[in-house]
């Protein structure tokens, strides 16, 4: 039975807020903590006032840190995680000074960011993330994303979506060229954890590796691509006032999803199509449609046991060709979100699908 990539949580999930997460932060931080440090930095600003001397009487600007109230019920939703782990990991970046209260009330705590400036390099991570569920075809069943994965998957999704990547700000589609020590050093994570999250991601279908970009140890980075549901799902987060604007939302999501799809599709076949060998095959297995299908008209059951063995062998030099040039066929392939849909949002029978966001209408 066929599944589909992601299913989001809605009702958890902190649509279109987002976490600035450091680069190069310092490795003794715990995977929770960072998260925390991250998000009470994003809050934290710096402001001037006026304020006189005690001594003198003169009015003098100072600037400080203002930050933003948190209660563990708050970062506990954000994070999925529990009460006590929360607390633990605000404990620890008091005791590291990364942290300090500013002030505290019946609303919460107000905490302030008084670490060091990381390089002043960050990227954001949506919140959704956290709550999401994917597929794992290992474990066969819908897990969340671990910390690791959720910080290797947001900054795979910020690169793929740079111009300079060949990527898009709204739709992703570009290549991240990277390696696990570039990405322990840049997200202070362990090079087992990168490869463990990256490993993962692939066989939630979240993160592609095609041939054609596997790295060389030493000589080549490898390229990675993100799924672009993952881009899509940001622009339908809205609720739709009245049914008619669902209703078009929800045919311009499947639209834009079939979309992205043919065009990575497409991108690949450009590149087989530039081997000889390859076109004179795929016309092959081409010319091979309306033959069987006359044959199998006519009812000559040896010609249609002929053209299958031909099909079969044509089949097999194709894979051969797209190993040389560094590609799968599932490259050239249009990959679905969702297999019990197709990407086109209705199911058997008329029923619309369960894989857009918030369910069916």
């Amino acid at each position: 039975m066929g599944k589909t990539l992601i299913r989001l949580n809605l009702a958890e999930s902190k649509w279109g807020l987002f976490s600035r997460v450091f680069l190069n932060m310092p490795r003794f931080v715990s995977p929770t903590a960072r998260f925390v440090a991250e998000n009470v930095f994003s809050y934290t600003k710096r402001k001037k006032i006026q304020q006189k001397d005690k001594n003198t009487g003169e009015v003098q600007e100072q600037e400080i840190l203002q930050g933003t109230r948190f209660t563990y019920e708050r970062l506990r939703e954000e994070f999925g995680k529990c009460r006590a782990t929360i607390a633990s990991a605000l404990d620890e970046l008091r005791s590291a000074g990364l942290i300090k209260k500013a002030d505290r009330d019946l609303d919460g705590t107000e905490y302030v960011y008084v670490g060091e400036a990381v390089a002043g390099k960050y990227y954001l991570v949506p919140l959704y993330l956290f709550t999401m569920e994917a597929y794992d075809r290992k474990k066969k069943a819908y897990t969340k994303l671990t910390a690791s994965e959720v910080r290797v998957l947001a900054y795979l999704m910020s690169e793929c979506s740079i111009p300079k990547n060949g990527g898009d700000t709204q739709k992703g589609g570009g290549v991240c060229c990277t390696s696990y020590k570039k990405l322990a050093r840049e997200l202070g994570l362990s090079q087992t954890a990168i490869r463990l999250a990256i490993e993962a991601l692939m066989r939630m279908r979240l993160v592609f590796r095609p041939e054609a970009h596997k790295g060389v140890n030493g000589k080549k980075l490898s390229g990675y691509e993100v799924f672009a549901g993952l881009y899509l799902y940001k622009k339908y987060i809205k609720k739709a006032k009245t049914a008619e604007e669902a209703k078009k939302a929800r045919k311009s999501y499947y639209e834009d999803l079939q979309a992205q799809a043919k065009r990575r599709a497409e991108k690949y076949m450009a590149i087989a199509a530039k081997d000889e060998a390859f076109k004179k095959n795929h016309v092959a297995i081409r010319m091979l449609v309306p033959a069987m299908g006359r044959a199998e008209y006519e009812g000559n059951v040896v010609k249609v046991a002929a053209l299958k063995l031909k099909e079969k062998a044509l089949k097999s030099e194709r894979q051969r060709i797209l190993s040389r040039l560094g590609l799968t066929l599932s490259d050239i392939t249009i990959r679905c979100n969702c297999d019990e849909c197709k990407d086109t949002g209705q199911l058997p029978g008329g029923k619309e699908c369960f894989c857009y966001p918030g369910g069916a209408l």
